[in-house]
């Protein structure tokens, strides 16, 4: 689509992929939480990411340590708002 294009352009694909990863770990049940976190924090997440987010240090730690803690729930990567700041960023350009 052209806002998927558009992020290519801008070297912000990421953010897109995030977006549609997230969604579907929020509508995935618990057995498919705990490795679904972990694939989103490896890739986008981790500072060796191809595809790390432009997020606060604070809300990767956050995030880091609720899976270290085993809390898996829907809500596990909401503190990311970096990422949807980054959306908006990206539509405005």
């Amino acid at each position: 689509d052209l806002f998927t294009a558009f992020c290519k352009h801008e070297f912000s694909l990421e953010n897109v992929y995030f977006k549609l990863e997230h969604k579907k770990y929020k509508s995935s049940n618990d057995t498919q939480r705990k490795i679904m976190a972990l694939e989103l924090f490896d890739k986008f997440l981790r500072e060796t990411s191809p595809f790390e987010l432009n997020c606060a240090q604070s809300s990767v730690l956050e995030v880091k340590a609720r899976i270290d803690n085993n809390d898996f729930g829907d809500t596990l990567f909401d503190n990311i708002d970096d990422v949807l700041g980054n959306l908006k960023d990206t539509l405005m350009r």
